[in-house]
């Protein structure tokens, strides 16, 4: 039976996260004696998950400290997450379609679970994995397979907006990649350029409800 496996990214795709992972960055930052990140600096480092950017900044007898710090304050600051417009309605048009649905995120596993359940988004998804959960973390090729392993999918689609979600489509033999960007301009990150944009998930429902 020809079946298609979405895999969906969680961050600014299907919540709007960013307000809360910037403040959290910059308490932490802050809170250990160092400078604050820009706004475009976050967007920069916006696809690493936080503990690879905190191996990067912090010695390694901070790191862990550094690390329950920061989620600490995330958990504080992300208390109200709100969905993106348009969200609840894609998912469920992804759902009616019979597509398999993966989340898949640089979150770590348990808090990104909890926020699924929050949002009350959870029901839509087959499975939910996150950093911690696999061998590797997003994007990484041991990732890609946990994320689809044991689901009898002709077609894997990525759906994000970061260079790591683009090359997470490129390890399948039929991957797609779809690229959410309000801008509507289509990125190239070197190699990695996506197979479809789209300005909101209105656009990508539309698309999913024709089969693609």
């Amino acid at each position: 039976m020809f079946k298609t496996l979405l895999l969906w990214g969680w961050d600014n795709i299907l919540v709007d996260t960013y307000p809360a992972i910037l403040a959290a960055q910059n308490d932490m930052l802050t809170h250990f004696g160092k400078a604050p990140l820009t706004e475009e600096q976050i967007h920069q480092v916006m696809s690493l998950p936080r503990r690879h950017l905190i191996q990067e900044i912090f010695s390694p007898e901070q790191q862990e400290a550094a690390w329950q710090y920061y989620l600490n304050s995330y958990r504080q600051h992300a208390s109200h997450i709100q969905l993106k417009p348009g969200a609840p309605e894609v998912l469920q048009a992804a759902k009616s379609c019979g597509f398999i649905s993966v989340l898949g995120s640089h979150k770590q596993g348990s808090l990104l679970r909890t926020e699924a359940d929050g949002a009350s988004l959870n029901h839509f998804f087959d499975r939910m994995i996150g950093t911690g959960d696999a061998a590797g973390d997003k994007p990484s090729h041991a990732f890609a397979e946990a994320a689809v392993a044991g689901f009898d999918a002709n077609i894997i689609i990525t759906i994000g907006d970061t260079p790591s979600d683009i090359q997470l489509a490129r390890y399948f033999p039929k991957g797609i990649s779809l690229f959410i960007s309000p801008e509507n301009k289509t990125p190239s990150f070197g190699n990695l350029i996506p197979d479809k944009t789209y300005s909101n998930l209105f656009e990508l429902r539309t698309d999913l409800e024709k089969r693609l």
